[in-house]
């Protein structure tokens, strides 16, 4: 298990009040508690002073439309109806 810390978190809602202390397991969260929580015995704790969290917040926007490359967005209007 290892913490993260951090002096402002959001919870997709709301700030939550004075931060919180994230705690994470095999790469999943098992834990937001308030940043002054006790850490949990051998749970070794990231702390950066000013960051933000936001727990559970997953990146799961698609481009339906467009690759990575360059001047993808341009390339648009000359795409047939199957590309």
């Amino acid at each position: 298990m290892h913490g993260y810390r951090a002096d402002r978190a959001f919870d997709g809602q709301n700030e939550l009040p004075g931060g919180a202390l994230v705690l994470v397991e095999d790469g999943r969260i098992i834990g937001v508690e308030p940043a002054d929580a006790p850490v949990p015995d051998g749970c070794e704790v990231t702390y950066e002073p000013g960051t933000t969290l936001l727990p559970g917040l997953i990146d799961a926007h698609v481009h339906l439309c467009a690759d990575g490359g360059p001047n993808a967005l341009d390339r648009i209007p000359g795409f047939s109806p199957d590309e």
